[in-house]
C-alpha cells in the first residue's frame, strides 16, 4: 500500500452546478470555480454514458477557454478529460476542436457522436495543471464533459524524462468481468475489461494475498485475473492501440503467477515486439507478488504485435495480467510558447483526415467564402519530396473561375508571429494542359507571382507579424483565363523570440531549409512548429551520424533534436564545405541560420575548427566549435546574397578535423508590412458587406497589395490606401443603402441596375470629392435630395 497523502484529486462535472458522489465513491464538483466561461447545457441523447457525461460547458464566445486547477509545484499528474457532444444542440452536428494542457497541444477532438476520454501523465512545470479548448473551426464551439487531475507518486512513469508527456493509448486488464478504477486503483486509473484475445484462456488467482510492491502499483484487483494461451505452441499476440504510424512508445506490462508451481512446473516467456526481443531474460511470474516490464526507448506503430514467446525450458505457456500503452509526446514548453494556432487546410476537399505526420488537416469551407473544388489529374511528380506521404493534400485543389481576387482567412491572436506556407501543384486539373500564372499575397503585402507547371509542385513559406488577428491569404487572377487554385494553406503560432534578428515589420521569406545528411524529410511532429527540413547531401561531402541521443537543444530558434543526429563533413582538412542556398537570382538582403552540433566525442588530441565565410569575406569574428549532445545556431544578417552567392565553411589553422554543418535555413527579408487599407474604409465595407449578402465574398485588403483589389471597389496609392471607387452596378442589390458616408475619399458611386428602394440616401451628396453618381435603373421613391442636385461638380 502507498502511505502518501495525495496533494490533488479533483473530479471536475462539466456544466453542473452541483455536487454528486458516484458510484465508485467518486466526489464530483461544479465546474464553475475552475472556469469563467461558456454555457451549460444538457444532453439530448444519452446512450451508455455515465451521469457527469450527461452536462457539459459550451464555449461560444472566447476562441480559447481554460480550466485551472491548483496543484504542487512540479507535481506528477494524471490529467483526464471526457467528452460526450450527445446533440446537445440538436443539430447533430458534432464539432471538432483543439485540446491543450499547460500550453501544449495534446490532441484534436474531433466530432463524433459517442462519449470520449483523453489521458494524459506529466510533470507539471509551475503550480496549476491548465487544460484548455480552443475552436478550430468557424461555428463549431468547443465543449468538455468532465475534468479530472490526480496527483501521482513522482517515481511513477519515472522511465521517461519528466520533459516529455505520456499520452494514454489503452490501459487493460486481462480477464477481469468489468473495469476497475477508485477505490481499487488509488490513483483513479481506468483499467478496462478486455475482450478475450484470440487462443487464450481466462485465469484466476487462488490468492488474495498479493503483494504489490512494484514502481507504478497497479491495483491488487487487477493482478487477480489474467490470461494464458491455450499451450506452449500458442503465443500471446496483443496489439496496443497505438498510432497509425511510427512513433516513440511507453509500455508497462504486469505479470502475477495465479497459482502455487510446483517443482515440475515453470513458466517462463520473453516479450517480443514485432518479434524483436525487448528483454534480457525471461519473464518468470511471481506468485503473490507482481513483476512490472517497462519497455521504452523504442518506436512502433498500430500494426506492431506485441507476442508473449515461451522459452524452450517452459513447462506452462505464456500469462499476462494487465498493460499500460502510452506515446511519448514532444518536449513540454516552458510556458513562452501555447501555439495557439495549427491549422492545416487541404483545399478542395469535403472532409477531414490525419496524415502520416499526426497532422490533422481540414476542409477548407470555413476558411474561403468562393471557388469550386477539382481533382488532379496527373500526379507525375515525387509526391514525398517535401512532405513525406501526404499526397492527398495534392490530390485535390480549389479554383477560383469568378472573381479576381479571393482570399482564405484564419484568426490568429492579436500581433501573433507566425508561418504561413501555403502549397501548388496544378495535375492538369481541369485537362487542359495549360498551367496558370497569377499574384499571391498575404494581409495585404504581395508573397509572389506564382508561375505553375504541369509536372511539378512546389510551396511557399513566409514568417511575420500579424498587424491585426487575421493571416490573410489571397490569390489574385493577373491573366484573362488564367484561373487561380491552391492545394495546401498551413498556418502555425510561433515563439515571438523566435527568428527575432529581423525587424518585426519585415517578413522572411523561405528559400531553402536543410537537413543535411537525414535520411527522411523532418517536420511535425519532431519540429513542434511544423518547419519543413529537406533531407539534403552535398556533393564531394561525406554524411556522418551523431553517436549520442542526448543532445541537449537550446538553440534561440528550436531546431528539432532530430536534425542534429545527422550531418555532413568534408573529406579533409583542404576540401572546404560550400553552399549555396537558393537565394534569389537578384542580390536582396537575407537572413541565414546555420546549426552546428558535433557528432562524437573528441579525445585532447582532436579539434574542430572552422569560420563561415560569404563570398569570402568572414561573417564570424571567432572560430565556430560544434558543442557535443548540444547545439550551437549561427544567425547571418544585415547582409545582401543572391543565388550565386557561395557560402564556405572553412577550417581553422589550428583544426585536426575538417568542419561539419547540421542544418541550415535561408531566407530573402521581405519589403516593410503594410498597414493596410484605411480602417475607417474598410469598416464602411464592412457594412455594406453586412448589408448586401452578394458582396460578402470579398475577404482580405480591399486595396492592396496594388493593383490587386476588390472586384466592386477602386483605390488611390496612397501609403494607407483609400477607396475612391465603389462599382456595386448590377448585382441585384435590394433595400435600402446603409450610411458609408466614412468613405469620404469616393470620386465615383455606381448603384445602377439594381433594386434599391426608399428615397434617395442624402449621405450620398455629402462626399467632398465625388465626381460621378450613377443611381438609374432601381426603385427609389421621391425625389433627388437637395444636396445632391445643387452639386454643379457632380456628374449624375
Amino acid at each position: 500500500m502507498i502511505s502518501m497523502r495525495y496533494a490533488v484529486f479533483v473530479s471536475i462535472d462539466c456544466g453542473s452546478s452541483a455536487s454528486s458522489i458516484d458510484e465508485n465513491s467518486i466526489t464530483w464538483v461544479g465546474d464553475d470555480s475552475y472556469v469563467k466561461s461558456g454555457e451549460s447545457y444538457v444532453v439530448q441523447t444519452l446512450g451508455q454514458v455515465a451521469h457527469v457525461a450527461t452536462t457539459l460547458r459550451v464555449f461560444t464566445t472566447n476562441k480559447k477557454n481554460c480550466y485551472s486547477i491548483k496543484v504542487d509545484e512540479g507535481d506528477r499528474v494524471l490529467a483526464r478529460a471526457t467528452f460526450n457532444y450527445g446533440n446537445y444542440d440538436k443539430k447533430s452536428s458534432p464539432p471538432s476542436f483543439d485540446l491543450l494542457f499547460n500550453g501544449n497541444l495534446w490532441g484534436n477532438v474531433e466530432g463524433n457522436n459517442y462519449a470520449v476520454f483523453y489521458e494524459t501523465i506529466y510533470t507539471v512545470k509551475g503550480d496549476s495543471v491548465s487544460i484548455c479548448v480552443a475552436q478550430a473551426y468557424p461555428d463549431q464551439f468547443p465543449f468538455i464533459s468532465a475534468r479530472e487531475v490526480r496527483s501521482l507518486n513522482t517515481s511513477m512513469y519515472r522511465h521517461t524524462d519528466p520533459n516529455y508527456p505520456l499520452f494514454l493509448f489503452g490501459r487493460n486488464a486481462f480477464g477481469t468481468n468489468q473495469t476497475l478504477r477508485f477505490p481499487d486503483d488509488t490513483y483513479d486509473r481506468i483499467w478496462r475489461n478486455t475482450s478475450m484475445v484470440e487462443g487464450v484462456n481466462k485465469v484466476k488467482s487462488d490468492t488474495s494475498l498479493i503483494s504489490v510492491d512494484v514502481e507504478d502499483h497497479p491495483p491488487k484487483s487487477v493482478m487477480q485475473s489474467g490470461i494464458v494461451s491455450v499451450n506452449l505452441s500458442t503465443y500471446i499476440t496483443l496489439l496496443p492501440t497505438l498510432a497509425t504510424v511510427e512513433i516513440p512508445i511507453y509500455i508497462n506490462t504486469y505479470f502475477s503467477e495465479v497459482s502455487k508451481l510446483n517443482l515440475t512446473q515453470k513458466r517462463s516467456f520473453g516479450i517480443y515486439i514485432n518479434y524483436n526481443l525487448t528483454t534480457t531474460s525471461p519473464i518468470i511470474p511471481p506468485y503473490k507478488s507482481v513483476l512490472e516490464m517497462v519497455t521504452t526507448g523504442i518506436n512502433a506503430f498500430a500494426s506492431n504485435q506485441l507476442v508473449l514467446i515461451p522459452s524452450n525450458d517452459s513447462i506452462l505457456p505464456p500469462l499476462i495480467n494487465a498493460m499500460e500503452a502510452f506515446h511519448v509526446g514532444n518536449e513540454l514548453t516552458d510556458g513562452t510558447n501555447a501555439k495557439d494556432v495549427f491549422i492545416s487546410i487541404d483545399c478542395g476537399v469535403s472532409s477531414s483526415f490525419t496524415d502520416g505526420n499526426l497532422i490533422t488537416w481540414v476542409k477548407d469551407d470555413p476558411y474561403v467564402k468562393t471557388g469550386e473544388n477539382r481533382a488532379i489529374q496527373t500526379l507525375d511528380y515525387d509526391k514525398s519530396n517535401y512532405f513525406g506521404q501526404i499526397s492527398r493534400v495534392l490530390s485535390t485543389v480549389r479554383v477560383f473561375p469568378k472573381n479576381k481576387k479571393n482570399c482564405y482567412s484564419i484568426t490568429v491572436l492579436e500581433g501573433d508571429r507566425v508561418l504561413v506556407r501555403a502549397t501548388f501543384a496544378y495535375g492538369n486539373y481541369d485537362g487542359k494542359s495549360s498551367p496558370p500564372n497569377f499574384n499571391l499575397s498575404f494581409n495585404g503585402n504581395l508573397w509572389d507571382n506564382v508561375v505553375s507547371n504541369i509536372a511539378d509542385w512546389f510551396y511557399y513559406e513566409a514568417i511575420y507579424t500579424v498587424k491585426g488577428d487575421t493571416v490573410s491569404v489571397c490569390l489574385t487572377q493577373t491573366n484573362p483565363n488564367q484561373f487561380p487554385f491552391i492545394n495546401g494553406l498551413e498556418v502555425r503560432s510561433l515563439d515571438k523570440s523566435i527568428y527575432k534578428h529581423v525587424d518585426l515589420d519585415y517578413p522572411l521569406f523561405l528559400k531553402s531549409r536543410y537537413s543535411f545528411g537525414a535520411n527522411e524529410t523532418v517536420r511535425f511532429p519532431d519540429d513542434a512548429y511544423d518547419r519543413i527540413w529537406m533531407k539534403t547531401m552535398v556533393g564531394g561531402l561525406n554524411k556522418v551520424q551523431s553517436d549520442t541521443s542526448l543532445t541537449t537543444v537550446d538553440a534561440e530558434d528550436h531546431p528539432p533534436k532530430s536534425i542534429l543526429q545527422s550531418g555532413v563533413v568534408s573529406s579533409n582538412l583542404t576540401t572546404l564545405i560550400i553552399l549555396y542556398p537558393n537565394l534569389e537570382k537578384v542580390e536582396g538582403p537575407a537572413y541565414i541560420n546555420t546549426y552546428f552540433s558535433e557528432v562524437s566525442k573528441l579525445n585532447l588530441t582532436q579539434k574542430r575548427s572552422f569560420y563561415m565565410y560569404m563570398n569570402y569575406n568572414s561573417t564570424t569574428t571567432s572560430p565556430i566549435i560544434p558543442p557535443y549532445q548540444s547545439v550551437l545556431e549561427m544567425v547571418t544578417t544585415g547582409i545582401n546574397a543572391s543565388s550565386s552567392t557561395p557560402f564556405l565553411l572553412i577550417p581553422s589553422n589550428d583544426s585536426t578535423l575538417p568542419p561539419l554543418i547540421n542544418a541550415m535555413e535561408a531566407f530573402q527579408v521581405g519589403g516593410k508590412l503594410t498597414d493596410g487599407t484605411s480602417a475607417k474604409d474598410v469598416a464602411a465595407l464592412t457594412l455594406l458587406q453586412k448589408s448586401f449578402e452578394q458582396l460578402q465574398e470579398s475577404s482580405g485588403d480591399p486595396c492592396l497589395p496594388s493593383p490587386d483589389t476588390w472586384d466592386w471597389v477602386a483605390c488611390n496609392s496612397d501609403p494607407r490606401p483609400r477607396v475612391t471607387a465603389l462599382y456595386l452596378n448590377g448585382l441585384g442589390l435590394s433595400g435600402t443603402l446603409p450610411d458609408f458616408s466614412t468613405l469620404d475619399a469616393l470620386q465615383k458611386i455606381y448603384l445602377q441596375n439594381n433594386n434599391f428602394t426608399e428615397e434617395v440616401p442624402d449621405f450620398l451628396g455629402s462626399f467632398p470629392k465625388l465626381i460621378e453618381l450613377n443611381l438609374a435603373n432601381n426603385k427609389f421613391s421621391g425625389s433627388i435630395p437637395v444636396s445632391i442636385s445643387q452639386r454643379k461638380d457632380l456628374k449624375l
